[in-house]
């Protein structure tokens, strides 16, 4: 095994025990406080124009501070160097914390505490939540399992596996750029656009290649790969989004449930399509069995891409030792 397959594997490992440290130096945490700091700057008509921009200078930060991290800690010591990969790879990851933070909605729920169970979910989804009664808290909980199953698992992955840290530097800096201006919202319509057709961009592939995932978990958990392909297909290109409807539908057809509906998104209620054919009602269980499904495809995700990766590297010795 190459060493960025062997980091990989280890930061997955280290995901999964500890999570994201809340008082840890984050790096997504960095490009967001980089995002506040320098939008003022930008916000100015003609705002496709500076939102483009804006986005590819914090794109440009970004690059420039990690390479030059990893050049200045080799030339320091080598180990130094790996320290930094693992933890960029550990700190890409959001296995755990969607976990964590999908289980604080849970037990508010099974507390009964309906207040609780709002304050918590408004810290993982951008729509309001003060007057969202239980099945609607279970459903948008859901969705936000099923969307960041693409945004904080299969897509980190994949770029990792091709680019190393650097790249996924790269792709969590404009998925960052993406949930902080890419809304469609009288602020950001304009000024955001690039920020979210770039994100579009670079999960379109990963999003279809966790199709295959998404199949394999659902085969293991018993939910029937034939009805999660087939609300794939009806239901994944109905998502305002070009890639948040394929999970959104791969975990509505593995649950049996009607995701999406309207939501309500700094005051006006935004009605996006129902996805998914209701089999069965949203219930507290619905969560647990989706986050299963979740950490199921993390696992598959990373064994696939670690041993493509392997087969890839064989290829390319065996050719160029001809």
């Amino acid at each position: 095994m190459d060493k960025l397959s062997l980091f990989l594997f280890i930061g997955y490992l280290l995901d999964l025990i500890f999570g994201d440290p809340y008082k840890m130096p984050h790096p997504v945490r960095g490009v967001g406080f980089l995002v506040k700091k320098l939008e003022p700057l930008f916000y100015r008509n003609p705002y496709y124009l500076f939102g483009g921009l804006f986005n590819l200078v914090i794109i440009f930060i970004s690059y420039v501070l990690v390479y030059f991290s990893f050049k200045y800690l080799s030339l320091l010591n080598l180990h130094l160097g790996y320290f930094l990969t693992l933890f960029l790879i550990y700190s890409f990851l959001a296995v755990k914390s969607l976990e964590v933070e999908s289980l604080k909605v849970y037990t508010a729920l099974k507390t009964k505490n309906l207040p609780l169970a709002r304050i918590h979910l408004g810290q993982i989804v951008s729509r309001e939540t003060k007057h969202l009664q239980q099945k609607d808290i279970i459903r948008a909980t859901v969705e936000t399992i099923a969307e960041n199953t693409v945004d904080g698992v299969i897509s980190p992955m994949f770029y990792l596996t091709i680019g190393g840290p650097i790249l996924g530097m790269l792709y969590k800096t404009i998925n960052t750029l993406d949930s902080m201006v890419g809304y469609k919202t009288p602020r950001y319509n304009e000024f955001g656009f690039f920020s979210a057709k770039l994100d579009d961009i670079i999960n379109f592939l990963p999003a279809r290649v966790g199709v295959i995932f998404l199949l394999l978990s659902s085969l293991i958990l018993k939910l029937s790969p034939r009805k999660v392909w087939h609300s794939i297909i009806k239901y994944g290109h109905k998502h305002p989004s070009l890639n948040a409807g394929i999970p959104e539908a791969g975990f509505a057809g593995a649950l049996g449930v009607k995701l999406g509906g309207t939501s309500v998104y700094e005051g006006k209620e935004v009605k996006k399509p129902v996805i998914g054919e209701e089999r069965n009602k949203l219930t507290l269980n619905s969560i647990l069995i989706a986050l299963r499904m979740m950490k199921l495809t993390s696992f598959f995700t990373l064994i696939t891409f670690i041993t493509v990766r392997q087969l890839l590297f064989v290829l390319w010795n065996n050719l160029g030792g001809r």
